[in-house]
């Protein structure tokens, strides 16, 4: 069920499962309107909205297994998300300052994370092990926060850093999705993905700023799938040096 209305008590009925919630007057989901979705049967909940989280907002929807939401108002705290929990999207709201996601806040069921904005320090215990599907976008990160059994990993950081033990990703890793830039380190492929044996799937998204052969390096001999896109700011052609894998089999622009 999709909304953009005025959202009551009766618009919902027990056999509700899903809900898509959109209301350009309404700019925060809080407790009391949290209270008025049927805790039966109900599984998906998606919103553009900022939540102000507090302990026990999702306690009733313990058939809940995916949320996503527009952003946060205050930090997240343990016992705010349903314990059966599988996937969550945040975004954040820069408006109230730093956003923190505070250890063990964060459910052990969760197999599907994305974090699209930066929610202040995140460690290697914020995020927990169950993961397998993980997104984050405006961190400094290094490899040891991504969860070892993390098949699928996208990142991207506007700041323009990544940290030098970016390399410490797991060797889980099945598929790997990265924004480098010029000048950040590494920028070296061989320095990214470290001892990643299992990485089927690369895409590689460089942002440049000087016109010389640029060094991508060698790509790791696991990877079948291998997709690069180059974009020089100045617009001048680019050229590339990369060892590509000899069991390469599809190559392509992101």
């Amino acid at each position: 069920m999709q909304l953009s209305g005025k959202f009551t008590k009766y618009t919902l009925t027990a056999r509700t499962k899903r809900l898509i919630y959109n209301h350009d007057n309404r700019k925060v989901i809080d407790d009391e309107w949290l209270s008025r979705i049927p805790p039966s049967q109900f599984e998906y909940f998606k919103t553009t909205h900022d939540l102000e989280p507090t302990v026990g907002s999702f306690l009733h929807l313990e058939s809940l297994h995916t949320l996503k939401l527009g952003g946060l108002r205050k930090s997240l705290v343990p016992g705010v998300l349903p314990n059966n929990l599988k996937t969550l999207s945040i975004e954040l709201d820069h408006r109230d300052g730093v956003i923190n996601i505070e250890e063990g806040s964060l459910p052990s069921s969760l197999t599907s994370l994305k974090l699209l904005d930066s929610f202040g320090t995140l460690t290697p215990t914020t995020i927990p092990s169950s993961v397998t599907k993980l997104t984050l976008t405006g961190y400094t990160i290094t490899g040891s926060i991504v969860p070892r059994h993390v098949k699928r990993l996208i990142y991207s950081n506007e700041d323009e850093e990544f940290d030098a033990k970016l390399y410490e990703l797991p060797d889980s890793l099945e598929y790997l999705n990265v924004l480098c830039y010029e000048d950040a380190e590494p920028n070296n492929i061989e320095s990214i993905v470290g001892v990643c044996t299992k990485l089927i799937t690369l895409e590689m998204r460089y942002r440049l700023w000087r016109s010389e052969e640029f060094k991508v390096g060698k790509i790791p001999p696991s990877v079948t799938d291998l997709r690069i896109s180059l974009r020089n700011v100045r617009g001048d052609n680019q050229s590339l040096n990369v060892i590509l894998p000899t069991n390469l089999q599809n190559t392509g622009r992101i």
